[in-house]
């Protein structure tokens, strides 16, 4: 059951839910269970990458850890392009920019990213990107 209220501003119409109701049977209880378990998972994983790479992200950082693996991965590899803990002095402020506006579909990024192997055209890296956002 879904409570909404509606309000009239200019014309426009906002709605409000204020409560919703789902009733699940086991088979959908499971499947719900499961896909948070996965959604748990990914954050530890990518948690885990950023930190093997110096950059620490508090699993209540959702909004950078709730990324995919390879979104994460191509923007460690464009703070490393950027020179790093080198030149970059607030790392976590860098991925998450990153991540935010996407930078690693900017032309200049994709040229600099084409010259690593791991981010070559013919990989299978950017295969597997387009499957994340499908």
């Amino acid at each position: 059951m879904v409570e909404a209220t509606e309000k009239e501003d200019e014309k426009k119409t906002y709605k409000t839910i204020t409560r919703l109701t789902i009733h699940l049977n086991s088979k959908d209880k499971s499947a719900v269970e499961e896909d948070i378990q996965q959604q748990h998972s990914n954050l530890i994983s990518n948690q885990a990458t950023l930190a093997d790479e110096g950059i620490h992200f508090d699993e209540s950082e959702k909004e950078v850890l709730n990324h995919s693996n390879p979104e994460i991965k191509v923007s460690i590899a464009l703070f490393k392009i950027r020179g790093g803990f080198d030149k970059i002095s607030n790392p976590e402020g860098f991925i998450r920019s990153c991540l935010r506006q996407r930078w690693w579909e900017h032309p200049t990024n994709i040229k600099q990213l084409n010259a690593i192997p791991e981010y070559a055209p013919n990989s299978t890296f950017w295969d597997e990107l387009k499957g994340v956002e499908s």
